[in-house]
């Protein structure tokens, strides 16, 4: 994204852009899925070939929109030739940048928040509020589909607010409707289905603008250091996230079982592991969206401070 535009909005709308496929193509994926497996080879006695037809249809599918991308996109910055450095000198001169620590910081919360969410939604539908299964992932799919919807709206708020105050309006309506997830009585499908559409347009905003504000850091490398290393920062950014996550959802998995959670068995499970799922879910995500919003609150990377950059960049 850095390199397709140097405009702070125009990241925005990019990164909006970006989230709104992945969003739609994670529902044709599983409009496909469940084509395949439930319609054209009902049955677990068709899993051995329904399953390898799926991955024959979404590996073509994902090549083919792989290929349009590759030779649809130009790249507006040109390509510099960069002098060869040690990866600890560069490790060590993009962690000295207070604005990018800043941002994985943010990054990583935000993230890591959003990932413990998904690790246990579905088990707060089945075990927790006791959602028929027909309906579990028709629910689980409409925050997707609202996610899509509010994607301009939160590109708009992004130019009018600023990437990070928009950011910070997401993750507080995001932590008070997944809070308010409490009060949802066991088997209430309307009540549900309403809660699932609002998380999902606060989701959008959770997607959108933390990937928005990712590229900013790259023109303050740049002036200061002299480069542009697009590739490190999000080398490094997607390294520690992947990280962090999967140590995250192991955390959450390993106090599930030490509360005696049983998988599958979701009419008579341990009253300690259904309180267990109930605070994780509606309380974990929540601590690390707040520890992100405080970082947003002291970032000092808005559309004038970019703007400033880049004049600085022309003028040097």
């Amino acid at each position: 994204m850095p390199k397709l535009t140097r405009n702070y909005d125009k990241r925005t709308s990019l990164s909006g852009y970006r989230m709104a496929f992945s969003f739609v193509g994670n529902l044709v994926a599983a409009a496909g899925v469940s084509l395949i497996i439930d319609t054209l080879y009902p049955g677990k006695s068709y899993y051995r070939t329904s399953f390898p037809v799926m991955g024959i249809f979404l590996g073509i599918l994902i090549l083919c929109f792989l290929l349009i991308t590759f030779f649809g996109t130009k790249e507006a910055i040109p390509k510099e030739t960069l002098p060869k450095q040690s990866f600890i000198k560069i490790l060590r001169e993009i962690l000295s940048l207070k604005e990018f620590r800043l941002i994985l910081g943010l990054f990583l919360l935000n993230m890591t928040g959003l990932d413990i969410f998904m690790a246990l939604v579905i088990l707060f539908l089945k075990d927790v509020l006791l959602i028929p299964e027909n309906m579990t992932f028709i629910i689980m799919g409409l925050p997707l589909v609202s996610a899509v919807c509010a994607v301009p709206l939160w590109i708009h708020f992004g130019e009018k607010l600023g990437k990070s105050r928009a950011y910070i309006v997401g993750v507080i309506l995001f932590s008070v409707i997944l809070i308010l997830f409490n009060i949802v009585p066991k088997g209430d499908v309307s009540l549900t289905i309403i809660f699932a559409v609002l998380i999902g347009i606060t989701i959008s905003a959770l997607q959108v603008l933390p990937f928005a504000i990712i590229p900013d850091i790259v023109e303050i490398d740049e002036l200061k250091n002299g480069v542009r290393r697009e590739g490190a920062f999000y080398g490094i950014s997607t390294f520690l996230y992947k990280s962090a996550s999967a140590l995250a959802v192991a955390g959450v998995s390993s106090i599930l079982g030490l509360f005696g959670y049983i998988e599958g068995n979701y009419l008579n499970q341990n009253p300690s592991a259904l309180t267990a799922i109930r605070i994780t879910f509606t309380t974990g995500p929540v601590l690390f969206l707040i520890f992100s919003l405080v970082l947003a609150a002291i970032l000092p990377i808005n559309r004038d401070s970019h703007a400033e950059v880049l004049k600085a960049l022309r003028n040097s």
